[in-house]
Parts: structure tokens; sequence; C-alpha cells
């Protein structure tokens, strides 16, 4: 079994096809990618689609999309359907659980006080 070795690619491969690219979009805006990457070949310098449209953006012949979301800067955002708000006074400490126990009593207390007055209203009222 033999393994094939993938060429190592020299640290100034990319900068040299980005280069060139820029020579050629500097010479004649209009150049296709096709162009571009054909006479990148004939002289051995990789150019990929992502190289031209870079150099295309750092000329100013294309502008750059308004929208840059990925999928997970987008998904960050949002929360499940029935899925509860993140609060910011959220029960860490032991502390803020007895708080919360005595609010939770208050509010009980006043809606019993409440419910006895209308009992007392319905009771005079009949």
């Amino acid at each position: 079994m033999a393994a094939k070795k993938k060429a190592a690619k020299k640290s100034g491969d990319s900068k040299a096809g980005y280069d060139l690219t820029i020579a050629m979009l500097k010479r004649n805006p209009k150049v296709e990618y096709a162009a571009v990457k054909e006479a990148a070949d004939k002289k051995g310098i990789p150019v990929y689609p992502i190289v031209f449209g870079r150099a295309q953006l750092a000329l100013g012949i294309v502008k750059r999309s308004k929208k840059k979301a990925t999928k997970k800067s987008a998904k960050l955002g949002r929360r499940g359907p029935g899925r509860p708000r993140k609060t910011a006074t959220s029960a860490t400490g032991l502390d803020a659980i007895v708080a919360q126990i005595r609010d939770t009593e208050r509010e009980r207390d006043r809606a019993m006080a409440t419910l006895a007055k209308i009992r007392d209203l319905i009771d005079a009222a009949l």
C-alpha cells in the first residue's frame, strides 16, 4: 500500500496567487476567474475562487454584503418555542432563594386579604 504524499505548500504560494490576481484585475477589472486561474496554472501558482473574490473586494470592484450572519450567530439570538426567557436575576445563592420565598409569601398574603374583602362584600350584598 503506497500512500500518496501531498505536495507541501510553500508559504508564498497563496500570496503569489493573490498578487497575480490583483495585478490582472488592475489591468482589466472585468477579467474572469477562469482567465486568472489559467494564468496562475501556467506559473504553477494556486488560485482559489475566494482569493479572486477578496482581490475584487480589495480593489473596490465589488462591494461587501451588509448581511454577514453565520449559522452560529443567527442561532445565538433565538430560543426555541416554549422556552422561558433568560432572566438577569436568577436565584444563584441561598440568600436569593430565601428572598424569593419571602416575596412569594407576601404575594400570597396580599391575595388572601383581597379574597377576604371580596367574601365580606358578597356576604354584605346578600
